[in-house]
């Protein structure tokens, strides 16, 4: 269930926008049809319908406009010399509905548990809420390690069609001074299905919050047809692990430079190019998130489903994966150089090459027409680029 409701700024200024009773509001801060700042106001009453509100084209500051209250009823009493009007004899037709506009809106993802509510902010390219027909694509992105989901929702828009609906989810730590509401992981938990943190009534995993946001659409969008969950490196590590939970055959996953992949068996690439399983010295290179093992004590969400199902969802789940022909540096920031992530290669590039042939040992030949490399020539590791680029373009549209 959502509970907020967001305004689009065609023209610099702040509007408030009434939900239905019982929803939160919101003011944003924007112009030339795009929303950069939010604040959230207080219930609606259910007797009152707020106005909307100019504002100067100054900073605004985090307190919403008050909604002014609007009578819902009149006086019925007729004049005594005013003429009775007689009482229409059939319904009035229904004011039209509005289809609602496209733009960027900040809203939270509502998920219950034991008893009470906590919420995952996500950034969309339609309200969330009553239902809406005619959407048949979507596009959800997963930011990179430093949570900008704005940017990422930034990048899917500039990339596909305006009909395309776009989401961005943004899995906070402690250090994004999340709400007492809010959901929140570690900085290493979220990018691989950990369990939420933080004095909160219950936890739960990434994957289990990014299951919620996908029912959520579905619920408000009923004629989507496909979804395609995205990210580019810490999020291109979150996807790669996600889709192996993945039963929903309409859904598709795009995996964008990551620093590590989950493997599916003992083996790790060689020097010669086969495969075989390493020596001793890294006893923890097959445990969860490079492998399936442990899963109880590092992921207890994919533990749920199990090495096998995991396993075989994977072989299943349509894939496309992203390699920038220029991100082949062995030390480039951020770059996971652990014994279990260098076992898989010496680069992000090398590292996804070296993933897709293991899948061929593993699966078959046959497994490529669902798992499918493109190599982006002339970029690094830049997601902006690799999104934007052609078979960025055509991996978010299949």
């Amino acid at each position: 269930m959502l509970r907020v409701a967001i305004v689009l700024i065609l023209i610099t200024a702040t509007t408030l926008v009434a939900a239905p009773p019982g929803h939160a509001t919101a003011a944003c801060y924007g112009w030339s049809g795009h929303i950069y700042w939010c604040s959230s106001s207080s219930t609606v009453p259910t007797t009152s319908t707020p106005s909307a509100t100019p504002a100067s084209t100054a900073t605004p500051t985090a307190t919403s406009p008050t909604p002014t209250a609007v009578p819902t009823s009149v006086s019925t009493s007729v004049p005594p010399t005013a003429t009775p009007v007689p009482a229409p004899t059939s319904t009035p037709a229904a004011a039209p509905v509005v289809a609602p506009q496209r733009g960027k809106y900040l809203q939270d993802v509502t998920i219950e548990r034991s008893g009470s509510t906590l919420t995952l902010p996500v950034f969309t390219s339609l309200p969330l809420g009553a239902p809406v027909a005619g959407v048949t694509r979507a596009v959800v992105m997963i930011h990179g390690t430093n949570r900008n989901a704005v940017d990422y929702f930034d990048y899917a828009s500039a990339a596909v069609p305006a009909d395309v609906l776009v989401v961005a989810p943004r899995f906070k730590t402690s250090s994004d001074a999340p709400r007492s509401t809010e959901l929140l992981w570690s900085s290493s938990g979220w990018k691989q299905g950990g369990e939420s943190t933080g004095t909160r009534p219950w936890h739960i995993s990434s994957f289990e919050a990014a299951d919620e946001v996908v029912r959520d659409l579905r619920t408000t969008f009923p004629d989507l047809d496909v979804i395609v969950v995205a990210g580019h490196s810490a999020g291109g590590q979150f996807v790669q692990r996600y889709a192996a939970t993945n039963v929903d055959a309409r859904m598709h996953f795009v995996v964008a430079n990551p620093s590590s992949y989950l493997y599916f068996g003992r083996e790790r690439p060689t020097e010669g190019g086969g495969f075989a399983v390493p020596a001793s010295g890294c006893s923890s290179y097959n445990h969860y998130k490079y492998g399936l093992q442990d899963l109880a004590d590092d992921a207890p969400y994919m533990a749920e489903v199990g090495a096998s199902a995991l396993t075989s969802r994977y072989r299943d789940a349509r894939v496309t994966y992203l390699l920038g022909a220029l991100d082949t540096d062995p030390n480039a920031a951020d770059l996971d150089v652990t014994c279990g992530a260098a076992l898989q290669g010496a680069s992000r590039f090398e590292r996804g090459q070296q993933f897709h042939r293991h899948l061929s040992m593993v699966f078959g030949e046959g497994v490529t027409a669902q798992h499918r490399l493109s190599v982006v020539p002339g970029v690094g590791h830049e997601a902006r680029s690799m999104f934007g680029s052609a078979a960025g373009r055509a991996a978010l549209l299949p």
